[in-house]
């Protein structure tokens, strides 16, 4: 298990101006499934996202298993105003599967009618991931619990946290896999 911090990743500007214009195309196609016509949450959520994901899977999205811890939910699970109930939507697992990845997302809220695989549970629990084959998993992003209202809002302990998340991310990733956290 490799594991990453988002601030850790360094990308050559020229291969970052080179995906931008994907992005742009990407984030379009997304908002219009979503009926989205302000697309800021959504370009922030992939854009900050995608490219390191991009990078450190070589290019090569296709048929990858990518797991998204806080992914992001359908409804609000606490009290949201309505300029910033769009941004915590599983914006990164729609734009993963238009790139043809295959996108599993977890979160504490709803991802009822979501078309990638996804799951509702609590992920400071020590067996959050049970529902996860062993070795099965590419990468896994972790770039929105830490520091999130919810687990502000739950006492959940980065320690603990991390301490839970990463004993089983070296079961259910590859070998070689990559854990990408912002901590």
């Amino acid at each position: 298990m490799r594991g990453i911090n988002y601030d850790d990743v360094k990308i050559d500007p020229r291969q970052r101006v080179q995906f931008n214009g994907e992005i742009k195309r990407l984030t379009q196609l997304v908002c219009d499934q979503y009926s989205l016509a302000d697309k800021f949450s959504a370009k922030i959520a992939i854009s900050n996202q995608l490219p390191l994901i991009y990078f450190l899977l070589d290019k090569e999205l296709k048929d990858k298993k990518i797991l998204d811890l806080g992914c992001g939910s359908n409804t609000p699970t606490i009290e949201f105003n309505e300029s910033s109930l769009r941004k915590y939507e599983p914006w990164l697992c729609r734009a993963l599967l238009y790139l043809q990845a295959e996108p599993i997302g977890i979160d504490f809220g709803n991802l009822e009618d979501e078309l990638f695989e996804h799951y509702q549970g609590e992920l400071s629990l020590p067996n959050s991931l049970a529902q996860i084959p062993d070795q099965s998993i590419d990468l896994i992003n972790m770039s929105s619990v830490i520091g999130s209202r919810h687990s502000s809002n739950h006492g959940i302990y980065i320690d603990t946290l991390m301490g839970n998340l990463q004993k089983q991310a070296q079961r259910v990733l590859k070998p070689n896999g990559i854990f990408l956290s912002t901590n």
